[in-house]
């Protein structure tokens, strides 16, 4: 949603400090809902769950207990992708210092060895692209302007959304290293953050209000997997997180969470090791299946008068 847009709802949904009678009544039609948070900074998290003011923060597991048992009504479930060192850190103070419950869920090849976050390097490189016409390989590539940087960044996402990283790998770490080679960003600026570490995760899930849980191995999209792959996707990337937490991994989060990412294979195998997996459709949680719940994206750009809106329109 542009700026302009974002400023014009705002002056319709003004913040408040907590939900009013009308917004309770809209709140319940559709039960509750979960929050899919990404990268964010601390203060802009506090202001925006602050948003939601008079409605319960409750645990994903105790989410998914009132999904089964028709009870979700005037509640939230807070849940944070990718688990991006800075973020773990600076949100669990939050929610330990509020007593929010929170799940971070963790692509498990990502803290083996960090630099494999391929979707996080392209988002870096996405954000930094130059205008112009630049060579990279036998290509040349043409983003002369907006329409054009535009297409080409459609483009590459199409293709990390629903292709092996191994279509798509060598282009985007050769467009890392060659927008280095221009001086556009350092690689430190284009390279994915550090993750969070193992020794972290064990010492932090000792406090009940902070949960560990799958989003897979590779963050591959499941829908190009074999069976076999998928399988073991899902089996390895809940035994390596159980491991480091001491406690059984039951939720899992789908790569990307749109359904050319997730395909048909993932939700029936995903039942076999998993008691709920999300994805990134918008909605309320009442009446729908465990193993494809919808979240609600919360994004560092979107106003608190956005982020009440986004749960009043769903």
């Amino acid at each position: 949603m542009s700026a302009v847009a974002n400023r014009l709802l705002g002056s319709f949904v003004r913040p408040r400090p907590i939900f009013l009678p009308l917004e309770r009544i809209a709140s319940q039609i559709g039960g509750g809902f979960i929050l899919a948070f990404h990268e964010i900074a601390a203060d802009r998290f506090t202001e925006q769950i602050e948003a939601y003011r008079g409605l319960k923060v409750v645990s994903l597991s105790e989410m998914i207990e009132r999904i089964r048992t028709h009870s979700s009504t005037g509640c939230l479930a807070i849940t944070v992708d990718d688990g991006i060192g800075s973020t773990v850190r600076s949100l669990s103070a939050v929610c330990l210092e509020r007593k929010w419950p929170i799940t971070f869920y963790l692509p498990t090849k990502y803290l083996d060895n960090s630099p494999s976050a391929i979707h996080m390097l392209w988002t870096n490189i996405s954000q930094r692209l130059p205008a112009g016409t630049f060579p990279l390989g036998s290509d040349t590539y043409d983003l002369s302007n907006e329409a054009q940087r535009s297409g080409f960044i459609q483009a590459m996402l199409q293709k990390i959304y629903s292709q092996p990283i191994c279509k798509y790998e060598k282009e985007v770490c050769d467009l890392r290293d060659r927008l280095v080679e221009m001086g556009v960003a350092s690689a430190a600026e284009l390279n994915p953050p550090p993750p969070i570490t193992w020794n972290e995760v064990s010492n932090y899930s000792k406090n009940e209000l902070l949960d560990f849980e799958s989003h897979g191995v590779s963050h591959e999209a499941v829908s190009v997997m074999s069976v076999t792959d998928l399988e073991d996707e899902l089996k390895s990337s809940g035994s390596r997180i159980a491991e480091a937490t001491g406690k059984p991994c039951r939720h899992f989060c789908y790569p990307f969470g749109g359904k050319a990412s997730i395909g048909l294979a993932a939700p029936r195998l995903a039942t076999k090791y998993y008691d709920s997996a999300v994805t990134m459709d918008r909605g309320r949680v009442k009446g729908k299946d465990l193993m494809l719940l919808p979240r609600i994206p919360i994004y560092t750009k979107d106003s608190v008068s956005l982020a009440r809106l986004k749960v009043l329109t769903v």
